[in-house]
């Protein structure tokens, strides 16, 4: 672990043969948190960002809020980014997830539930990818990995040409059968510690953008590299 107030900057090549720096300075953790990352020496990550250029037209929903506190009542690892940090952690390539509570039935009362306003519901843990903060209004437009409970995009519904491999190995895992139409080259993310690994069923939609305030409360996955992220940019840009 990194000791405490250490900053990760100017590091050596990555998996994919790229040297790459952050600025980011993680939080050195503590009874409430376990934020504080691992020194990984694939985690030298891209370059950052905080471009304004409005391309991202579009967007799948409402604003995604954040709740008072800073940190999650369930999971204390999930938390708020102090203003200090904002700008280091809110970055062009940013891997990071979130719990989102929805109702809870029978089927999800296993895992991470509690009960709120007299209704139980269940936490589902999301991860996005930053595209393009904006720093005026203090919220990011982000696009979102799932594997679609493992079928990748075979999915039914999902479009395969508008959706990418996103993983966390030092190569790509093969694709899955019937993605025939899935024909982007797949995108790397060098996870922060080696907890946070990606399953091989990952994908990003590239047509949904999600706009989501910088205070919600995250814990960090990675970040996508700096020989992918300029080709991740892209696509996203060609669908708006």
């Amino acid at each position: 672990m990194p000791s405490s107030g250490s900053n990760r900057s100017n590091g050596k090549q990555n998996a994919q043969g790229n040297t790459t720096a952050t600025t980011y300075k993680s939080p050195a953790p503590n009874s409430q948190t376990t934020s504080g990352v691992s020194a990984n020496p694939a985690y030298k990550h891209a370059a950052t960002s905080t471009e304004d250029d409005d391309f991202l037209s579009n967007y799948a929903g409402p604003l995604i809020k954040g709740i008072s506190g800073p940190y999650d009542t369930l999971d204390p690892s999930f938390r708020k980014i102090g203003s200090h940090e904002e700008w280091s952690f809110f970055v062009t390539g940013r891997v990071f997830s979130m719990l989102m509570w929805q109702p809870a039935d029978e089927r999800h009362l296993v895992g991470k539930s509690m009960v709120r306003y007299g209704e139980r519901a269940y936490a589902k843990i999301y991860r996005f990818i930053i595209i393009q903060p904006k720093s005026a209004r203090h919220y990011s437009k982000c696009i979102r990995i799932s594997t679609h409970q493992g079928q990748g995009a075979t999915k039914k519904g999902l479009n395969q040409s508008e959706h990418c491999m996103v993983y966390s190995d030092n190569d790509p895992p093969e694709k899955l059968p019937r993605e025939t139409k899935m024909n982007k080259p797949p995108i790397h993310m060098a996870p922060c510690n080696p907890t946070q690994k990606l399953d091989r069923a990952s994908r990003v939609d590239l047509g949904k953008t999600y706009p989501v305030e910088h205070n919600v409360k995250v814990q960090e996955v990675g970040m996508i590299t700096k020989i992918h992220l300029k080709r991740l940019v892209g696509y996203v840009k060609d669908l708006q």
